[in-house]
């Protein structure tokens, strides 16, 4: 492994940074979801974030994590 694979972090989205929800436009974030992935970024982490979405809701979904 290199270093960029021994610092990425894949995470899902639903459940693990995001409430469960119906609406995806009301979905809540997780307490200290953000600030978890904040200092892992500062630190050099590489995130990525995946999900079972359907594509429908990509507009939503990149907006909710903007």
């Amino acid at each position: 492994m290199n270093e960029l694979e021994t610092r990425t972090l894949c995470c899902d989205l639903d459940g693990t940074l995001a409430s469960v929800g119906e609406d995806y436009t009301t979905v809540e974030p997780i307490d200290g979801a953000r600030e978890a992935l904040s200092g892992l970024r500062s630190d050099g982490w590489a995130i990525v974030i995946y999900t079972a979405r359907h594509f429908n809701h990509w507009k939503t979904t990149v907006d909710w994590l903007m």
